[in-house]
């Protein structure tokens, strides 16, 4: 209890509308607006190392509870308004300080007045926050559950823009086995112009097959377009996923064909790229 009722007096300290960015006017509606573009930013789940975005997001947690409540705020905005108009009379006082004791002792009197008044707006706001806590808000579990909806519609965004990103940097390298190979070396020396290689692997399970990954898109696309291979037995580039950026319209190699009989099967060609993933996995940990 002793912990709760600091904990609403320190709360009283700051200035709410201040602390959602908006004006003490501002209609419930800006207020909750204001109070999910804040949350989002310190929320804890995001800056898990971050105590301080944890005890921000909690004041503006509490921000949010008060000033959604009609009763609430409007105890709170008489208190604010108390110490604002407390602070010009402490200037007014700091200004006429040369003024009649009799004057001062008057003012003083006045001002002792003013801060009773203002304790018991305290202690009534803070009666009202604990209240609010032990029946539970219903204004601030809805913010909660929308911010978890939020969070986990930005966390989907990231993850399927990091997969888009591998997806449109990573190609299927195919040539005809039937006319010579084409090793690891080799394929690094014609690819390596392109950009910088990520992974590069041959298969073993059946010949004529490999799959490359650039560390950046368009080094993909420059060898999507342009590579051919050598002369002797050219090489087709395809998109891993099957498409590639808008960038990528079509392949220069594909206009290179294989004789009958070479066409792969489609079950070769996942076995292939799961070793793939699994050996980029394993330098991803390695790393």
């Amino acid at each position: 209890m002793a912990a709760e009722k600091k904990k609403a007096a320190d709360l009283m300290k700051l200035d709410l509308y201040g602390l959602l960015g908006v004006l003490s006017d501002a209609a419930e509606k800006d207020i909750k607006s204001a109070y999910r573009k804040k949350a989002l930013k310190c929320h804890p789940d995001k800056n898990p190392d971050n105590p301080q975005s944890a005890q921000l997001f909690q004041q503006l947690t509490d921000a949010l509870e008060i000033l959604s409540d009609p009763v609430t705020r409007a105890r709170y905005d008489t208190l604010l308004q108390a110490k604002k108009n407390a602070l010009l009379r402490a200037r007014e006082l700091d200004v006429k300080r040369r003024k009649l004791k009799e004057d001062l002792e008057a003012r003083e009197r006045g001002a002792q007045e003013v801060r009773l008044s203002e304790d018991e707006l305290e202690r009534q706001l803070q009666r009202d926050i604990e209240k609010l806590r032990k029946e539970g808000s219903k204004t601030l579990e809805e913010e909660n559950r929308r911010m978890r909806e939020m969070l986990r519609e930005e966390l989907t965004r990231a993850r399927e823009q990091a997969v888009a990103e591998i997806e449109c940097s990573r190609l299927k390298i195919k040539w005809d086995s039937k006319l010579g190979s084409y090793d690891e070396p080799e394929l690094r020396r014609l690819l390596k112009r392109y950009g910088k290689i990520a992974v590069l692997v041959v298969s073993r399970k059946k010949s004529g097959s490999a799959i490359v990954e650039f560390e950046e898109t368009r080094s993909a696309q420059s060898a999507h377009r342009y590579e051919k291979g050598l002369s002797r037995n050219p090489i087709m580039l395809s998109w891993a996923s099957g498409t590639g950026p808008k960038e990528a319209q079509a392949s220069i190699s594909s206009k290179v064909t294989f004789p009958p009989g070479t066409a792969r099967s489609v079950q070769d060609d996942l076995d292939f790229e799961n070793m793939v993933l699994a050996k980029m996995r394993a330098k991803a940990q390695e790393q």
